[in-house]
């Protein structure tokens, strides 16, 4: 499509057709169609990672410049399949299917950069070029900047972003873990472990359906040479004489080469259309593959909110234990009722701040400890149903190319029955 940029420009763009039919209670609708940018589901991740921390977002494709601009068939195509497939993940999961913005974006007709809902949504994580008091708000540990002039705002925000800092650089204290943080720490772990087997799988299975393509095509090429050969044999027929020794035993060969070219010729579609079957079976590797990392940053996202309640605690002893020696100290009265004053204003909101972090981290973890559940009995079923269809597909492969290999046998035996095993058996089904 084409478009006028904000420097009065025209641009094109592509856009993505969304069709929703869902009876659940919040996305009720029969088949409502909206036209989506792919700048606009990425405005929906991030929105979605915003409100739902500690679950596990599925991961949204990456954004090709140079693909999206010379508009690819196959690009497109690919990328209408992945979008499709984050959309359906976000519809499937019981908690991120009731977020707002996952509404707004399947049911709103028209652009969302003209609804206000959407607008403001993108406020409050600051995705917005003028939405500067959402992006300060997030560097606040709870969002409580919500009062206060800019300036403290800024000032707040460059306090926290120093602090995060500091704990990026100095070494953090050891501190006892209970044991359900000690147990997410080690599924951490776990998860690290099998994105490194699922990439290896993945690639595996990316060897292997290289081969089954190259074996089809090494088929394809043994029976177009085949069939050169049987040519040259009929060219010496005509060369010997048709009714000559030489000529029929030309003639017997040339119908030879062409039986096994032939043979060839519908084995390299067996194998071709085994390898696409074969891919497909095993898209759920591919499709942990990319999810496990986010499963991995859902873990990490609680961790350092524990980190930053550890960071508030120390910061809060190191207040209390200057208010004390404020409070005991000498000097003038007057001066000290200002710095006790001050102290206990920082003290107050540092105890606000660490009771919304404290609460926050529950949440995610618990957020966490759901998802893990979630994410292992999802993973039992999807491998289940992943196996069965490659084995079923590997069977029917072997079995297929076993019947037609039996059959050129046969063939070339003299027997006289050399019609395929299974188009027999369908024969006889058909008759009783």
């Amino acid at each position: 499509m084409d478009g006028v940029n904000k420097l009065g420009m025209r641009t094109t763009y592509y856009t993505y057709l969304v069709r929703t039919e869902s009876h659940l209670p919040g996305l009720l609708t029969e088949g409502t169609e909206v036209r989506r940018r792919f700048s606009e589901f990425d405005a929906l991740h991030k929105l979605i990672k915003a409100a739902y921390r500690g679950y596990i977002i599925p991961p949204l494709p990456e954004k090709s410049f140079l693909d999206a601009k010379l508009g690819h068939e196959d690009f497109l195509r690919l990328r209408r399949a992945d979008l499709q497939a984050f959309l359906r993940s976000i519809a499937h999961h019981p908690a991120l299917r009731e977020s707002e913005a996952l509404k707004l974006f399947l049911l709103q007709p028209g652009e969302l950069q003209y609804n206000p809902a959407w607008i403001a949504l993108l406020h409050s994580i600051g995705s917005s070029p003028d939405a500067h008091e959402g992006l300060v708000s997030s560097l606040v540990p709870g969002g409580l900047s919500g009062g206060g002039s800019t300036t403290a705002k800024a000032a707040a925000g460059f306090s926290s972003l120093m602090s995060w800092v500091r704990h990026s650089v100095l070494v953090p204290s050891k501190r006892e873990l209970d044991e359900d943080e000690q147990q997410l720490r080690q599924a951490k772990e776990l998860m690290k472990d099998l994105e490194r087997l699922l990439q290896l799988s993945c690639e595996s299975a990316r060897i292997m359906c290289s081969h089954m393509e190259s074996l089809a095509g090494d088929l394809y090429e043994l029976g177009r040479n085949m069939g050169m050969l049987s040519k040259w044999e009929e060219t010496l027929r005509a060369h010997s004489g048709t009714y000559t020794e030489a000529g029929y035993s030309a003639s017997k060969r040339a119908a030879d080469c062409k039986q096994l070219s032939y043979a060839s010729a519908k084995q390299n579609s067996v194998w071709k259309a085994a390898a696409v079957k074969t891919a497909a079976s095993l898209v759920s590797l591919h499709d942990y593959y990319i999810l496990v990392p986010e499963a991995v940053n859902a873990l990490e996202e609680r961790e350092r909110c524990l980190d930053q309640i550890h960071e508030l605690e120390a910061e809060l002893g190191a207040k209390n234990q200057e208010l004390s020696k404020t409070a005991g100290g000498r000097g003038a009265i007057n001066g000290r009722d200002r710095r006790a004053y001050t102290l206990t204003n920082s003290v107050d909101k540092l105890e606000e701040q660490l009771k919304a972090l404290r609460d926050q981290y529950a949440v995610i973890k618990q957020r966490n400890l759901e998802e893990l559940r979630r994410l292992h009995l999802a993973r039992e079923q999807d491998f289940r149903a992943m196996m069965a269809g490659f084995a079923a597909v590997q069977a029917q492969l072997l079995a297929q190319s076993a019947d037609m290999w039996r059959t050129t046998a046969r063939s070339f035996a003299g027997e006289a029955d050399a019609t395929p095993r299974r188009l027999a058996d369908d024969d006889s089904q058909a008759e009783d």
